[in-house]
């Protein structure tokens, strides 16, 4: 019976993962009538509601509303240089060490970073180095802001699978990050590089870049701490990472912590 259930699991995770299913739900969360489900979605969320930019009935569907910004005076930047700042608002679900280019998902279950980043030479850039993961409820309010101040100097999206990414599908699927699709984006300030990966999910329409004259081809530009670099049409998670000795975690956060857009995460080793 227990390996009936286990094969069902599996089954229902490799069936939400097909992205049409993903593109069929936005959808439907994107017509008027959603609308109505507004109400219902921030009591079953306990979405702070007082912190949007507009009411609620100013949104015209449930995927509007979900994409909202707020006001951003509720989430001061901490303005030390040395800070690096969470670019959501989320619960930290994982952060450490890159151990032997491994990264924990859940505990028993880790994943390569070569294949996060699709890329074996920025792989070895921050091999050795500390990672954070934030993940994102339904309810959180899910655009991605710079965590530093520096120059955003090239992005990549990588496309792939939307396997959910709460603790049921971490602890399931291996590898579960790197089969999803995500936006890798590196950006290089005066205390050394790093890297913002945006994972998309089930339900998660596309993972969206905050678009420059042509979002086709990135364009190496400046950004200052909070800049918007991109947001989920609905949910997911983040991984930063920085290469090694170059930034200390802050030790007032630890895993089930939540985190909100501003707050010190890390500072730079000087």
């Amino acid at each position: 019976m227990k390996q009936a259930r286990i094969w069902l699991e599996a089954i229902l995770l490799k069936m939400v993962s097909f992205p049409i299913i993903s593109k069929f739900l936005r959808f439907l969360y994107s017509q008027p009538l959603s609308y109505f489900f507004i109400p219902l979605y921030c009591r079953l969320f306990e979405v702070d509601t007082s912190e949007s930019e507009k009411p609620f009935w100013a949104y015209p569907s449930l995927r509007a509303y979900f994409c909202r910004r707020i006001r951003m005076d509720v989430r001061p930047f901490h303005k030390d240089p040395l800070t690096f700042t969470s670019p959501v608002d989320g619960v930290l679900i994982a952060s450490g060490k890159i151990c032997q280019g491994q990264l924990l998902q859940v505990k028993g279950k880790s994943y390569s970073l070569e294949a996060l980043l699709d890329s074996k030479p920025m792989a070895d850039s921050f091999f050795d180095g500390t990672y954070m993961t934030i993940y994102m409820s339904p309810g959180k309010y899910h655009h991605v802001h710079a965590s530093s101040n520096g120059v955003w100097i090239d992005s990549k999206h990588v496309f792939g699978r939307r396997y959910p990414v709460n603790h049921f599908s971490r602890s399931r699927v291996d590898a579960l990050y790197p089969r999803n699709e995500r936006m890798i984006s590196y950006f290089h300030t005066e205390h050394g590089n790093h890297c913002i990966v945006m994972v998309g999910s089930c339900q998660v329409g596309s993972v969206q870049k905050t678009a420059t004259d042509d979002s086709s081809v990135h364009q190496v530009r400046v950004v200052d701490k909070g800049d918007e670099i991109g947001w989920f049409d609905f949910g997911s998670t983040v991984v930063l990472l920085w290469p090694k000795n170059k930034v200390e975690l802050v030790k007032n956060k630890k895993i089930g912590d939540e985190v909100r857009v501003g707050e010190p995460i890390a500072t730079a080793i000087t």
